[in-house]
């Protein structure tokens, strides 16, 4: 899908996504809930474990027009079983409340880091 970098004064074609539009997409209940969902969802990998290794994964999301959660993607990786657990973790999160532009539900990327410690 085409990106368009921020549509504040104009409207998205067919098919664009938008990086920044008048009201981004949040998750139900806000940041608070978010960070919670986080918490309780995400697992440090054993093989991250053993091997010592903590960082961040950050990760590149689209909300649709109708909150759903899709073509999430790691964009910045730590391990491949933290980026996998990273996407489980995405994907596994309700609806959000969609971004809007000039009053229509629009889809917007999200970008989002993981970070993983023990």
């Amino acid at each position: 899908m085409p990106m368009v970098d921020n549509v504040t004064h104009k409207e998205l074609k067919s098919g664009e996504v938008a990086y920044g539009v008048e009201v981004m997409p949040q998750f139900p209940g806000g940041d608070e809930e978010l960070m919670k969902f986080i918490h309780d969802n995400l697992k440090l990998p054993a093989s991250a474990a053993e091997a010592g290794i903590q960082g961040r994964v950050t990760l590149r999301f689209t909300v649709t027009t109708t909150g759903e959660v899709t073509d999430v993607k790691v964009i910045r990786s730590l391990d491949p079983a933290c980026d996998a657990e990273a996407i489980r973790v995405i994907r596994k999160m309700p609806n959000w409340i969609p971004g809007s532009q000039n009053g229509k539900n629009v889809p917007v990327y999200y970008t989002f880091p993981i970070i993983f410690k023990y």
